[in-house]
């Protein structure tokens, strides 16, 4: 057996330096644990390149992170994640981070006895929790096919779990092995985020107001239409009963009215003829506004735009990403960035396989 890399402090808290967490290589992930867009039970091939693992942000956010039995997303409840008091936290990674190639390693502490049982008794690999962005590329690593690739790798926790997905290869400098990549995710604990979320759906207050604001319209436009249709006029006098004076008279007051009454109709249409033309304007800025920022968010993060014109989505998305413009050239600017711009899906993801028995199936070649 190979010489224990365990070490103790005046508290019994034991500490394994040097210990692998994450390796670069081509990963399978089912689609659900990459994009909700994506077939949840299909295989995919994610690349985790040195370049991702081997940078000075990704480095630092493996520092100090909580040390868990078991997968779950660490944060503040208000981001729908678990606060570190209600999922229980055994130890820490340190200070220590270092790229080994092709390893990502740290020094990791352990606090309470109950995580030392749980490695005593043959729970003893490992798997990172983090955020990152996949964005879709094809290629090929190491003889394997991927068409996805792991970029902005920023960790949350480290988790104590059953089976590894990268091999024995990467193991604690111990007797004991400690692998990472989980394969038994539990779903329920697993929290991805997309580019977009629902934030760009409209809520249902909205939606209600806009029904009302159609019926507004439609009963405005109705009206109007009734007024046009044909009056039946009223029989007049045969001309022998009638002064020729008067007559002529009553002729031209009666046109005059008549030209106001066309004119009232003519305003009226014309009324709300803009009102129909102001509101189909509105909702074609709404829906270029929520396209603009979907597309955007795949690559900035969601944000609120909900009270955001389309210029203004437009210069943050610019801000944000560096482009030089005006404000007036804003818009085209960054469409033209976006449209040329790979796809990518910001997720927060544990690192671990779904136990499906149609994933195992798909991984046999059974299906």
């Amino acid at each position: 057996m190979a010489a224990s890399k365990r070490e103790y402090d005046i508290n019994d808290f034991m500490e394994i330096k040097g210990n692998p967490i994450s390796r670069t290589g081509v990963f399978e992930y089912s689609g659900a644990q990459i994009s909700s867009d994506l077939p949840p039970d299909q295989i995919f091939g994610v690349y985790r390149s040195e370049e991702s693992l081997n940078n000075l942000e990704t480095i630092e956010s493996f520092k100090l992170i909580p040390f868990t039995d078991d997968h779950e997303m660490i944060g503040n409840k208000a981001d729908n994640l678990t606060d570190a008091a209600d999922k229980g936290v055994h130890g820490t990674t340190g200070e220590t981070v270092e790229f080994d190639s092709p390893y990502l390693t740290a020094n990791i502490k352990i606090f309470s006895e109950k995580l030392r049982d749980l490695i005593d008794n043959g729970k003893r690999e490992l798997s990172i929790g983090y955020r990152c962005v996949y964005e879709e590329q094809n290629g090929e690593y190491d003889g394997k096919q991927y068409q996805f690739i792991q970029t902005n790798i920023r960790g949350n926790h480290l988790a104590l779990v059953q089976e590894g997905r990268s091999g024995h290869d990467v193991s604690v400098l111990d007797s004991f092995k400690f692998t990472l990549d989980a394969k038994d995710i539990n779903m329920t604990n697993c929290k991805v985020t997309e580019e977009v979320k629902d934030e760009n759906e409209m809520s249902m207050s909205e939606i209600k107001d806009m029904v009302k604001r159609c019926y507004d319209l439609l009963e405005s436009m109705s009206s109007s239409a009734s007024d046009e249709e044909i009056e039946i006029e009223d029989s007049v006098e045969p001309a022998d009963f009638v002064n020729e004076e008067n007559a002529i008279d009553e002729a031209t007051e009666e046109a005059e009215d008549e030209t106001e009454e066309e004119k009232e109709k003519k305003d009226d249409k014309e009324d709300a003829a803009m009102d129909s033309n102001s509101f189909k304007n509105i909702m074609v800025e709404i829906n270029a506004r929520d396209s603009l920022a979907k597309r955007l968010s795949a690559h900035v993060g969601s944000f609120d735009h909900s009270l955001k014109t389309l210029d203004e989505v437009a210069q943050y998305g610019a801000k944000k990403l560096g482009l030089k413009c005006t404000k007036d050239t804003a818009k085209y600017v960054l469409d033209g960035y976006l449209m040329g711009a790979k796809k990518s899906i910001i997720a927060i993801t544990q690192d671990k396989k779904i136990a499906s028995t149609s994933i195992d199936a798909y991984l046999k070649g059974e299906k």
